[in-house]
């Protein structure tokens, strides 16, 4: 794809982080790899001059997560490690901008009968900074029947974007 790998040092040791960039020929766009340690998912981040063509370019030679096979999945599979991992994905998809159908899943999560996948769900929202999931999280925060899930839910309406 025309691009140079480099490495990422740690700046208070000086050894690798494990973090990966790619930089363009020009120097002026570049692609990161970052392994998110919270969400437990990896993802390609593209900034620069010419981040869109870049990404664009990305997608075509890699597979990627796509929302509609990441909602199948939640539907389909109830592997509790499935479902927070198709949660925490939808999450890093949801970052770069509104989709109408990652809002449709994460809040449907919201009402899962396990308390864990409702607690993965705010954390997933609480990625996407998007005011829109307000009213929802604000229901959460009053009626969900678990204290942990109520209280997790103040927390990221605290996070959320007005």
């Amino acid at each position: 794809m025309g691009l140079t790998r480099q490495m990422v040092h740690a700046s208070e040791s000086g050894d690798p982080s494990g973090k990966e960039i790619w930089l363009t020929e020009d120097a002026e766009t570049i692609a990161c790899w970052n392994d998110d340690p919270l969400l437990g998912v990896s993802y390609i981040e593209v900034l620069g001059a010419d981040d869109a063509a870049l990404a664009e370019k990305i997608r075509s030679n890699l597979t990627m997560d796509d929302i509609t096979k990441l909602t199948t999945r939640v539907s389909t599979d109830r592997d509790l490690d499935t479902l927070m991992d198709s949660l925490f994905r939808t999450a890093v998809i949801a970052y770069s901008g509104h989709d109408p159908q990652a809002f449709a899943l994460l809040s449907s999560a919201l009402y899962d009968p396990e308390p864990l996948v409702r607690r993965g769900a705010l954390l997933a929202i609480s990625v996407t900074g998007w005011a829109s999931f307000i009213p929802v999280v604000e229901e959460v925060s009053e009626q969900d029947p678990e204290a942990e899930v109520r209280d997790q839910a103040v927390r990221v309406r605290n996070c959320l974007d007005d």
